[in-house]
């Protein structure tokens, strides 16, 4: 581990008058990406952050014990401390239109995974210890960023076991190519009952677990979020009720089940999904053939 990246955190810290934590070895580190227009935090039911020190204008950082905590507030987030827009741009219409409905900008998908990515690989440096984690939370186009950040910090750290729970992942109008994070531990959550027009559900190929949970948008993020770690469900197929209660299910049979509720309109699916939606979450569904979970977890 490059204690260099460590030492900018704390001399940071000291000049905000954060206490210095007394770490010797880093076992652990959290990243969350936030969603559209909201803080890390509040897309995970938790109160801001106030002593996480800015590495940089899209990412905050603090260090607890042995765990170095990472966030990215969502794009077209304004920091309440600032006044300034994720990714520190200034907070205009226009900015906030362009982060929130096209997420482009300073506080994109794609900039909030490269600046993460950055300090993650300046804090695990070029040879991390065989039992530090990662543990990667996203939702909404934080997921998709969550998505995109693990995919490349795999290709770095090849043996790095990297956690992570991405829900419900909203591509922006221009994000539809999908991401691959095989060789990690990712669960993947799709609401179904998103309606939302433009909520096009984002393609994250090969995940260890697919979760279709009733509810809509936030209905397991933000006040209703509940720290439990999808990716300890293990390998499969999964649908989630309204007490986030899982039952785990055949991928043949859980395709057959969606296209049935989806052609005649169930209680959490009245008016159908939309059809790009339905489309990528059926095709996550389809991806995780049998073949995949016979794979030792």
């Amino acid at each position: 581990m490059r204690f260099g990246a460590l030492g900018r955190v704390f001399a940071r810290q000291s000049r905000l008058g954060i206490p210095k934590p007394g770490i010797q070895v880093i076992n652990k580190v959290k990243v969350d990406f936030g969603g559209t227009g909201r803080g890390a935090e509040e897309s995970f039911n938790e109160e801001r952050d106030l002593h996480a020190t800015p590495l940089n204008p899209n990412v905050r950082v603090n260090v607890n014990e042995e765990t170095v905590i990472l966030r990215a507030d969502g794009p077209g987030f304004t920091d309440p401390e600032t006044g300034r827009l994720q990714g520190g741009e200034e907070s205009t219409m226009f900015n906030k239109a362009k982060s929130q409905i096209l997420g482009r900008g300073r506080g994109s998908i794609q900039m909030n995974a490269e600046a993460m990515l950055d300090e993650v690989t300046g804090i695990l440096g070029e040879n991390p210890a065989d039992e530090l984690e990662v543990d990667v939370r996203g939702y909404s186009r934080g997921a998709v960023a969550g998505a995109e950040f693990i995919s490349q910090l795999k290709v770095r750290y090849p043996k790095l076991r990297i956690n992570a729970e991405l829900l419900d992942p909203v591509a922006g109008p221009m994000d539809h190519g999908g991401t691959d994070v095989k060789g990690t531990n990712t669960a993947v959550q799709y609401s179904l009952e998103n309606h939302l027009p433009g909520f096009w559900a984002y393609h994250v190929r090969n995940p260890r677990s697919v979760i279709l949970a009733n509810g809509g948008h936030d209905a397991m993020a933000r006040g209703n979020y509940s720290p439990f770690r999808l990716w300890a469900l293990g390998r499969g197929v999964y649908f989630r009720n309204f007490k986030g209660e899982f039952n785990k299910v055949n991928p043949e049979a859980a395709a057959r089940e969606l296209q049935e509720r989806n052609d005649q309109g169930g209680s959490y699916m009245e008016t159908g999904l939309e059809t790009s939606r339905f489309t990528e979450i059926e095709r996550a569904v389809a991806n995780m053939s049998s073949s995949s979970m016979e794979e030792p977890d």
